[in-house]
């Protein structure tokens, strides 16, 4: 990830990396958070949590099945995973009655941490997930 020097609010000092990203998912709003934390190398300052972009998604908005009839997830969930943030679903054609298809979904946070800069959205379905770009 390119990174820009940043100057140390408490010892003015150029610091080049020093910057700590994390992924964050929020069920309630339907989005991730992408956020940095600071750490200068030279005087030890940790800076506050600093949110620097939320990440909407939908689920299965796009999905369609053999036939070409909307997929809707029946059933589906995040969840932590040691590092990362796991995604699994249940996909259903009501249309066809066709068995239902079961996908997880991992490596979530390593991938949004790679392309969260120009990415407007993240959609979930049947074949994965797809970053819709600005």
């Amino acid at each position: 990830m390119d990174e820009e020097p940043w100057q140390c609010p408490r010892c003015d000092m150029m610091v080049n990396g020093g910057k700590n990203y994390s992924v964050r998912w929020e069920e309630k709003e339907n989005q991730f958070v992408v956020s940095v934390v600071l750490l200068c190398v030279k005087c030890g300052y940790v800076s506050q949590e600093e949110m620097l972009k939320k990440l909407p998604y939908e689920i299965a908005k796009d999905s369609k099945c053999s036939k070409g009839h909307a997929l809707v997830a029946s059933d589906y969930s995040f969840s932590k995973k040691e590092n990362d943030i796991v995604f699994k679903g249940t996909f259903v054609c009501k249309t066809c009655n066709t068995r239902p298809k079961k996908v997880i979904i991992s490596g979530i946070k390593n991938s949004i941490m790679k392309v969260w800069k120009d990415t407007k959205e993240l959609q979930f379905g049947p074949k994965g997930f797809v970053f819709k770009k600005k």
